[in-house]
């Protein structure tokens, strides 16, 4: 199963997952679906892989904040890509 998202979208999701405003699964749907555009795809990826190579420091929390700070970095690249 794959789905079709834009960068916007994509931008859309990590900023409200960042935010605490995301609906119910919207995060675990993003990170377990594959996206059909493969740069697209590789940015789920790794923000799957995030809590296994930034462990959070407490528990609840999805990552450390070097994770963060890439999430963060994701949403400004997706959203200057569109810009452009």
């Amino acid at each position: 199963m794959t789905r079709q998202l834009t960068s916007i979208e994509v931008a859309a999701i990590i900023r409200r997952f960042l935010d605490g405003t995301g609906e119910d699964w919207e995060w675990d749907d993003f990170t377990s679906i594959s996206i059909r555009d493969p740069v697209l795809d590789g940015v789920r990826r790794t923000c799957g892989e995030l809590p296994d190579r930034y462990p959070p420091l407490r528990p609840g929390h999805y990552c450390g904040e070097e994770g963060l700070q890439i999430l963060r970095a994701l949403v400004r690249d997706l959203s200057v890509a569109n810009d452009g």
